[in-house]
């Protein structure tokens, strides 16, 4: 799965032609190419909602093993080394933060974000949502809402 999922922060920055503050498009890579998250969102609305079990499933576990994240310090890190230090710190993710300042983005995303809202999946693979799974694997809740895209369109590929 490695090879697939490769989430890009969206954060706003100054384009240097124009001066104007812009967003940068929340990106994932799957098969090499990479796609627009909030284009693929949008395609999803009309696709029901499933719940997957995040009980002794394989594919979750690949996924807790991936280092598709950066700290601050350029290190690679991935949801068991959040998880493990959560565990570690008596499940406190304000004592995760003390412990691991490195890793604030991803540590605001998970206080902040919420694991009902579904993950995108497709062929088998997490595109987006890999903040949503982490939470809910804190949360020990049963499972995680996905919705499932049979395909990439070809107007979600990102060429900037």
């Amino acid at each position: 799965m490695s090879e697939t999922y490769m989430p890009e922060e969206a954060t706003n920055f100054i384009d240097p032609d124009t001066s104007n503050v812009k967003e940068k498009p929340h990106l994932t890579q799957f098969v090499g190419k990479k796609y627009d998250v909030r284009k693929l969102q949008i395609i999803a609305e009309a696709i029901p909602t499933t719940e997957f079990p995040l009980t002794d499933s394989l594919a979750v576990t690949d996924i807790l093993q991936s280092k598709f994240w950066k700290s601050s310090n350029g290190d690679s890190i991935g949801p068991s080394d959040l998880l493990a230090a959560f565990e570690e710190s008596n499940r406190d993710w304000t004592e995760v933060r003390k412990s691991h300042p490195e890793w604030s983005v991803h540590l605001d995303k998970l206080i902040r974000v919420n694991y009902r809202t579904p993950a995108l999946v497709h062929a088998g693979h997490l595109i987006d949502g890999l903040h949503r799974l982490t939470k809910a694997i804190a949360d020990k809740a049963p499972t995680l809402p996905v919705k499932v895209l049979t395909e990439l369109p070809f107007d979600t590929e990102y060429n900037g």
